[in-house]
């Protein structure tokens, strides 16, 4: 949320893009995420939601970090990949943050677990917003202020790439009920699918 905000502020007030074609302008960071945030759940079922995390942390540091090199004669082109790159990490990241909240939770507090973590999650928007835009316009140019809230940015998010890895532990293998398989969220809805289809096949 906070990078949308300085960066309508960047095409607007550094590249005078009307605020229609400005909307546009941001459509790369929404459609990265659209493809992303459909393909995380597959990740995560193949490499488990840590892994899903640190990569969507990691490319978002590298989309900050891109944007402290855009000025006013950046060409859109780069400005829209590296929308993209920011767009889609985060995008891997909400998922992938859901998915841990709910799966370190009692099932009884599965609902209140979900619950907090939108909450925490809109609260951490609007306090991001605050800031970038504190930092952006406290500095002597828009520019400035800009790469130093990126830099921040960057910085923050590689700190949260650390303490994931640190910290953060794969949700608890539980026994299903496909047998004597131990599997993974929708995992165990497939493999019982699949072995009625056998039994029906047997039958």
């Amino acid at each position: 949320m906070g990078f949308l905000f300085v960066m309508s502020l960047f095409l607007q007030q550094v590249k005078h893009y009307p605020p229609s074609l400005t909307g546009l302008a941001l459509l790369p960071a929404f459609g990265s995420a659209l493809v992303t945030t459909s393909l995380s759940g597959g990740l995560m079922a193949r490499i488990g939601s840590k892994r899903v995390m640190v990569i969507g942390l990691l490319v978002s540091a590298l989309g900050c970090f891109g944007l402290v090199l855009i000025d006013s004669q950046t060409s859109y082109l780069l400005l829209a990949c590296l929308l993209a790159v920011l767009g889609g990490g985060l995008a891997f990241v909400l998922p992938a943050m859901t998915e841990a909240a709910i799966a370190h939770a009692p099932q009884a507090q599965s609902g209140i677990a979900s619950g907090m973590l939108n909450v925490s999650r809109q609260v951490g928007g609007v306090i991001g917003v605050a800031i970038l835009g504190a930092l952006v316009g406290n500095q002597q140019t828009f520019l400035s202020g800009m790469h130093l809230a990126f830099v921040i940015a960057g910085g923050v998010l590689v700190l949260g790439l650390g303490a994931a890895w640190v910290f953060m532990s794969e949700p608890n293998r539980r026994q299903s009920t496909c047998g004597n398989s131990i599997t993974f969220g929708d995992a165990c809805l497939l493999e019982q699918s699949e072995r009625i289809k056998s039994e029906s096949t047997v039958r």
